[in-house]
């Protein structure tokens, strides 16, 4: 909910910007929530990137500050992961077996990087927001009608 609010109010203000001075005093708070978030379902980026792309970073600073975001939450959850007995030998191997195609992945990411305009960036974030938010809603509108019955 919170990402289809803000996605208006960018549609309706695309100027909109959160203020650096005021992203410092959130970032605790943001950092909370996506963490949280993380820890509950592994997902966080609909709360972090949200919170960086209504900072309006540049291109190279807001993907900097996501994928630090992305490594710290894997780096905090891997030993939580181990304890619980949800990490197992097979499931390393299976991540370890597609890094070859995340490594190719990330490396044409930023080829084709170099050639995008920051309006073009800028929108598609807004896009997978979008995507993000409709995905999550379509799985939890059907779960919150069964249990409203």
């Amino acid at each position: 909910m919170i990402v289809a609010l803000y996605l208006g109010q960018r549609l309706r203000y695309p100027d909109m910007t959160l203020p650096r001075k005021m992203g410092r005093k959130f970032a605790p708070v943001i950092g909370f929530g996506s963490g949280l978030l993380h820890g509950a379902t592994g997902i966080s980026g609909p709360i972090g990137i949200t919170f960086f792309h209504a900072m309006r970073l540049p291109r190279a600073e807001f993907i900097f500050c996501t994928g630090t975001m992305f490594l710290l939450f894997s780096m905090l959850q891997l030993p939580m992961l181990g304890y619980a007995g949800i990490l197992t030998k097979d499931s390393i191997l299976i991540g370890l077996a597609g890094l070859p195609a995340v490594a190719a992945g990330l490396s044409l990411g930023n080829v084709i990087a170099k050639h995008v305009n920051a309006r073009f960036f800028d929108h598609l974030v807004l896009l997978i927001l979008a995507f993000t938010a409709g995905t999550i809603l379509w799985r939890v509108i059907p779960i919150l009608l069964v249990s409203a019955a």
